[in-house]
């Protein structure tokens, strides 16, 4: 913006300058210059009439106008300038939002959907086994990493859905097989292979599944993280670096913890914007909703809510700051009327122990009831003495 003024503002110059340069020239040459303004020429003489040529009062006047006229137009040109330069920030910044929000869309779902129908081609999509808590162990895998090694694709998916409907016990060695547990679902896939499935959901709803692969290298029998459709942003390397060589069922069970406290983050700040959205003015937060920050309006006042999910595995925030401040010491009703010397920003310390045990929609009715017990003892302004 300051450039396009600075631009507009050259460009008039050059012109006012390009005048004086001509006047210059017709006061020494005695008449007008050739290409000027203000140049009259009948042939190659003087005009004889007078009335041809302006009295010098007039051609005073004349100038005058043409200085006001073309500082008429240098700021109509920058006001142009400036206009053509926020429309084209406008467009740029548009232009960013779009690409953040494809880029975003692309790395979060970067194996798309030919990613699960090919897991689900190879594991078939029939109910699994169900499993209890005390029966979820490292023998489980094992037991798929057996059935696996000896299962051919072709008769995996043939007997995937017979061995889905009878006990794992009176099956044999053959067949496919899967358990499930809470929201996971694991399966055995060929060459030894497991595959797991994390179920998510929120308030009874169902959300995306996810899906990851461990199998063995050659030299080894340790199982490793092969596939995976888990968000980029989300610590799967260091879960699985902490967890999968000591335990597989502890690597499952944390991840699957990991998935569920992102959506349930995630959809608890969309539950709060479509029941709240009037009254939320800015809202930012982190691609794995591990830091939300809010800015709310309630009445005369604005509440700043910062949250920090320092645990990738909690839904609910292990760090929470509120502020409140008016908009401005006029709006405040005050009753009776005194004179406000000072009004500063009070945190609500009840909403701030809210919102660590509660989901965040229902920490919000925690930080109103906060704010309008604050308002009513009356801390927050000073009267002048």
């Amino acid at each position: 913006m300051v450039r396009a003024r600075r631009g507009c503002s050259k460009r008039g110059f050059a012109r006012r300058k390009q005048r004086v340069e001509q006047q210059q020239q017709e006061r020494r040459a005695g008449g007008p210059a050739v290409g000027g303004r203000a140049s009259l020429q009948i042939g190659d003489s003087e005009p004889t009439c007078g009335y041809l040529q302006p009295p010098q009062g007039a051609v005073s006047r004349t100038e005058g106008e043409e200085e006001e006229e073309e500082e008429g137009e240098d700021d109509g040109g920058e006001d142009e300038c400036e206009k053509v330069c926020l429309n084209d920030i406008h467009a740029r910044l548009s232009g960013l939002k779009v690409r953040h929000e494809l880029l975003r869309a692309t790395l979060t779902f970067a194996k798309g959907n030919g990613f699960h129908e090919r897991l689900l081609s190879e594991v078939g999509q029939a109910a699994a086994y169900e499993l209890d808590s005390d029966s979820w162990n490292d023998d489980i895998i094992a037991a798929l990493q057996e059935r696996g090694r000896g299962l051919s694709l072709s008769q995996q998916s043939d007997d995937f859905a017979d061995s889905c409907l009878q006990d794992p016990s009176d099956m044999g060695d053959e067949g496919a097989i899967s358990y499930q547990i809470g929201g996971k679902v694991i399966s055995s896939m060929t060459g030894g292979r497991i595959c797991i499935r994390f179920d998510t959901s929120y308030a009874g709803q169902h959300f995306e599944s996810y899906f990851c692969v461990l199998a063995c290298k050659a030299s080894s029998e340790r199982l490793h993280v092969s596939e995976h459709s888990i968000p980029f942003f989300l610590p799967l390397r260091e879960v699985e670096k902490s967890n999968l060589s000591s335990s597989c069922t502890k690597f499952i069970d944390c991840l699957s913890d990991v998935l569920q406290a992102y959506v349930s983050r995630r959809e608890q700040v969309n539950q709060l914007r479509l029941i709240k959205g009037d009254q939320i003015r800015e809202l930012y937060h982190s691609l794995s909703y591990n830091l939300i920050e809010l800015l709310l309006e309630e009445a005369y006042w604005k509440v700043g809510v910062s949250l920090a999910y320092d645990n990738p595995k909690s839904e609910l925030p292990t760090r929470s700051v509120v502020m409140a401040w008016p908009h401005s010491v006029d709006a405040l009703p005050r009753e009776p009327p005194m004179a406000v010397q000072s009004v500063t920003a009070h945190r609500l310390l009840r909403a701030e122990g809210a919102l660590r045990d509660l989901l965040l929609p229902m920490g919000y009715e925690k930080i109103v009831a906060d704010l309008q017990e604050t308002i009513a003892r009356g801390i927050y302004w000073e009267e002048d003495q």
